[in-house]
């Protein structure tokens, strides 16, 4: 934690350079203050981790400088180390109300200064990770808010038109030309309420989950055999050539059902998005730290704004495919989750009427142990 910057706060020349030769020879960024007013215009420009205040200063005592730091939300978690010969129990109780959260009289021990610094450094370092873990928690909840929107958005209209037409379907006969019309019609809604509440259903499950998802060792290319044998049929009603160059050779240690997805949400979208006559390609080779995936197609592409809604929950985009097919756009802020939670990363690249290419990396978990 050497690389902290503490400011000193002390009237005493002699004081302020023997701390800040002796700081600075250990490795902290040093600054200083000759009295409060000037300590208080210092953390309002940049706050440092840790304040060693004398308490006797010149106009606002040290033990008012810190009261004021802690009555602003902005510095109140700075840590304050009073500094001072006062040795009485009253002295150290009204530093300690102050808020201080520690009290070294002089004449100074160096090691001992050392030791409590590298002390109350690393506890702030600690209430910081926890505040960021907090604000990870408070997305979360967020998120989870958002999840019910998106189920009451978009489950209650196929779900209704659903009801709808068949009720309309009861009252026909099979053999009335409209009947054929309704019965595409609620397959196709019922098709997209199925992948819609597999999506929600998968979303559930990694926000409930957590940590890194548990690797399996496998062959890259019978992953991608397993997922393409379900799309091919898919890109075939399509007349989509499909390409898929991933050697034999090439294993992993990652998780296996989670790269399944991963390949099965990329390769529909590119099937989707992509004309009679086009092409959607998969490869796969190795890396330097484990294997790099790509999914292409030359389909109708994206905008450069249109790149900027994917993989996000709070503004997802919603794309017609080129068949008129329909999305919640879940199926990407979901790839995009399970990428990282394999730790892992995943960017786009397109250009309208062009097609579009995902490249995901993925690390090999056994390569750090061999």
């Amino acid at each position: 934690m050497t690389d902290a910057t503490i400011l000193i706060v002390d009237d005493n020349t002699a004081n302020l350079r023997l701390l800040f030769d002796y700081l600075a020879d250990t490795g902290y960024r040093v600054r200083v203050a000759e009295d409060g007013e000037s300590a208080l215009d210092q953390v309002a420009i940049e706050q440092p981790d840790l304040i060693l205040m004398d308490v006797l200063l010149p106009g606002m005592s040290g033990f008012e400088t810190c009261r004021k730091l802690k009555e602003d939300e902005e510095t109140a978690g700075i840590p304050v180390i009073f500094l001072t010969a006062l040795t009485g129990s009253e002295d150290k109780i009204e530093g300690f109300r102050a808020g201080g959260v520690d009290y070294l009289t002089k004449p100074l021990q160096l090691e001992e200064v050392a030791a409590r610094i590298s002390t109350h450094v690393k506890i702030r370092a600690l209430q910081r990770e926890l505040a960021a873990r907090n604000r990870l928690l408070a997305e979360a909840n967020l998120r989870k808010d958002r999840l019910f929107t998106i189920i009451a958005h978009d489950l209650r209209s196929p779900v209704a038109m659903f009801v709808s037409a068949m009720r309309v379907l009861r009252k026909i006969t099979p053999d009335d030309p409209e009947y054929e019309s309704i019965l595409d019609s609620l397959d196709d809604r019922a098709d997209r309420l199925e992948k819609l509440l597999s999506n929600l259903l998968d979303w559930a499950e990694l926000q409930i989950a957590s940590g890194e998802l548990p690797p399996d060792q496998f062959r890259v290319a019978t992953a991608v055999t397993s997922v393409m044998m379900i799309l091919e049929h898919d890109a075939q009603d399509k007349g989509i050539a499909v390409d898929v160059d991933v050697p034999e050779e090439l294993s992993a240690y990652i998780n296996l059902q989670a790269l399944r997805a991963v390949i099965s949400n990329l390769v529909s979208n590119a099937i989707k998005f992509t004309s009679a006559g086009g092409t959607v390609g998969v490869s796969a080779s190795e890396s330097d730290d484990g294997v790099v995936l790509e999914v292409r197609d030359t389909g109708i592409g994206m905008s450069e704004e249109e790149l900027q809604h994917l993989f996000r929950l709070d503004s997802r985009l919603h794309k017609a495919g080129t068949s008129g097919e329909k999305g919640s756009g879940l199926g990407l802020v979901i790839t995009h989750e399970l990428v990282e939670r394999m730790g892992g990363s995943i960017s786009a690249e397109s250009v309208p009427r062009r097609g579009t290419t995902f490249q995901v990396h993925l690390p090999d978990r056994a390569k750090p142990d061999q």
